[in-house]
């Protein structure tokens, strides 16, 4: 895991700011598979201890902005398919910061990055939607797994 994000990291600094839909793309389009990780490959992610684990600011902040480009995109209206895959950019944007920016580490960090496993694959099944049906309840999966974040961090 810890060689996927160096990958992932070292890729988006490569490619500048200016790249950012192309890095992303670059990230969402290669979904997370295989990786192994100190939680196990397995598990359900659980609260530390009955607690939420503890995430740093730069975390907070990146998953405030994921959240708002949902919570932009759900307050629109007419969605088409486009739409849904300018979305699935947006997030990969943010997920890209969100990687980028990490400095967590410890059995925090390993709890986010089970979570953020599964997200990342959530939104990158969207690229795979052929009808308004399926980009819909592929996006409601990736939304769905963003919201479960508040119950195990903060």
């Amino acid at each position: 895991m810890k060689r996927l994000l160096f990958t992932l990291a070292f890729g988006s600094l490569l490619t500048g700011c200016g790249d950012h839909h192309q890095t992303a793309q670059k990230i969402i389009d290669s979904p997370v598979i295989g990786t192994k990780e100190k939680m196990g490959e397995n598990q359900p992610l659980a609260l530390d201890y009955g607690q939420k684990w503890k995430i740093d600011q730069a975390t907070q902040n990146n998953l405030v902005n994921l959240q708002n480009t949902v919570r932009a995109f759900d307050a629109s209206e007419g969605k088409t398919i486009e739409d849904y895959q300018e979305v699935r950019l947006d997030l990969a944007d943010g997920i890209t910061k969100m990687v980028t920016e990490c400095r967590m580490t410890g059995p925090a960090h390993e709890a986010l990055h089970h979570w953020l496993k599964t997200f990342m694959n959530d939104v990158a099944a969207l690229k795979q939607a052929k009808t308004l049906t399926e980009a819909s309840d592929r996006y409601k999966t990736a939304k769905d797994q963003l919201a479960l974040h508040t119950s195990y961090f903060e």
